[in-house]
């Protein structure tokens, strides 16, 4: 359990004696460290349970909303298969009686092909990502929102080049001429 950490701020913890915004807020915790364990074991059974019926799942960086638990376990069963080690590591976490935001780190090298895109070889991406976890009434998550680097995972998949090295500011300066001697221009003449 990666996450064991987050678990471990409730040891010697009695919700019994808190308010119940305490309660509350321990609860918050507990399901979304709950989803992550499930996510990191790859049980799809386990990781569904920790959503609502009308779950929606939004990926912010590609437009994409996966609406009910059906879409939702499509989504994952192809990060599973193409990831079958992934770690997400909890590095951040702030809760309040209904929702809270994560920041996690998720590592793990690509052995199946994942959204079109195939393994590369020697390439193990991590990639930080932060999400909110809408929590309903019932204690389940009623809404997931992921924001990261789309740019950075693009790299990661092989899909573009890292425009920080030598390679990846050719392939930039090819692919954006007009740009490019712009930004020569500003820097040079400006």
């Amino acid at each position: 359990m990666l996450n064991r950490h987050w678990r471990a701020a409730q040891n010697g913890y009695d919700a019994s004696n808190a308010s119940p915004s305490g309660q509350r807020r321990a609860h918050v915790r507990d399901i979304i460290v709950e989803h992550v364990d499930a996510e990191n074991a790859r049980d799809m059974v386990r990781t569904l349970t920790t959503y609502s019926e009308d779950c929606v799942f939004d990926d912010v960086p590609t437009g994409v909303v996966f609406r009910g638990k059906q879409a939702i376990a499509a989504s994952y069963q192809e990060r599973f298969d193409a990831y079958p080690r992934l770690e997400r590591i909890i590095t951040r976490m702030t809760v309040d009686d209904s929702s809270g935001v994560v920041e996690i780190t998720m590592r793990g090298r690509q052995e199946k092909p994942y959204r079109g895109f195939p393994p590369r070889a020697n390439a193990s991406p991590e990639l930080k990502i932060v999400g909110h976890f809408e929590i309903n009434k019932d204690g389940l998550i009623s809404r997931e929102t992921a924001y990261y680097d789309q740019l950075a995972a693009a790299i990661q998949l092989g899909a573009l080049p890292d425009i920080t090295m030598a390679r990846g500011k050719l392939w930039l300066a090819l692919a954006y001429p007009f740009a490019t001697a712009r930004m020569i221009r500003a820097r040079f003449w400006s």
